[in-house]
């Protein structure tokens, strides 16, 4: 009698915790992905003076000298840092805008779907199943949706860079420059740990459903 009591009373406290931690994760996946929104919106809504950076390849030909000086504003046209040459946009329309700030916002929305995507195998791990049905699938899922995010990162300011040179009115920056593509390394390797993970929760799922069958 004792041992059934304790068993509904642990299922019990299993399945608040459960639930908690389902509505916190929902919750939190819910409001990634509205930050994302507001992220991208405020992007493609700039008023006034502002500037974006787009990445660039080094130039085949001899630039003039007021290409690498500051502009009238103030801001260098073409500045090198650690990662390469930068084209600096002043004034971009709003899609070079939002493809050349892509990893500002793009992140959350990675995040948000990532979240709901793990609910079920939140649920599942807090009740004591890592090995449910699924659970493999669900994370196999999130690491497309990691590489999806880091290739949209790194390919959408390279078409940033394409649509700012496409506009040059300088006549000088398109015919001697061209978009460079970067990247950053490791999120592939998040990809490849939640690749390696689905594929341990999907054998352990196969030796438990062989268990079970045995019993």
């Amino acid at each position: 009698m004792v041992d059934v009591e304790v068993e509904q009373a642990t299922s019990r406290t299993r399945t608040w915790w459960a639930t908690g931690a389902v509505a916190v994760a929902t919750v939190g996946a819910l409001l990634a992905l509205l930050v994302g929104v507001v992220e991208a919106f405020s992007l493609s809504s700039y008023d006034g003076t502002w500037v974006v950076r787009v990445p660039v390849g080094w130039p085949a030909v001899d630039l003039p000298d007021w290409v690498w000086g500051p502009s009238a504003t103030g801001w260098a046209v073409l500045q090198s840092d650690g990662t390469g040459l930068n084209l600096w946009v002043e004034q971009a329309d709003r899609w070079t805008t939002l493809l050349a700030e892509a990893a500002q916002w793009i992140v959350w929305p990675v995040v948000g779907l990532s979240v709901l995507l793990l609910v079920p195998v939140l649920r599942s791990l807090v009740a004591g199943r890592v090995f449910a049905p699924g659970n493999a699938k669900q994370v196999f899922t999130v690491a497309a949706v990691v590489a999806a995010g880091w290739a949209g990162a790194a390919w959408l300011p390279y078409l940033a860079a394409a649509r700012a040179l496409a506009q040059d009115s300088t006549g000088v920056l398109a015919g001697a420059l061209a978009p460079a593509f970067r990247h950053e390394w490791w999120p592939l390797g998040v990809v490849a740990l939640l690749v390696l993970l689905a594929l341990a929760i999907r054998q352990g799922t196969s030796a438990t459903r062989d268990t079970e069958g045995l019993v």
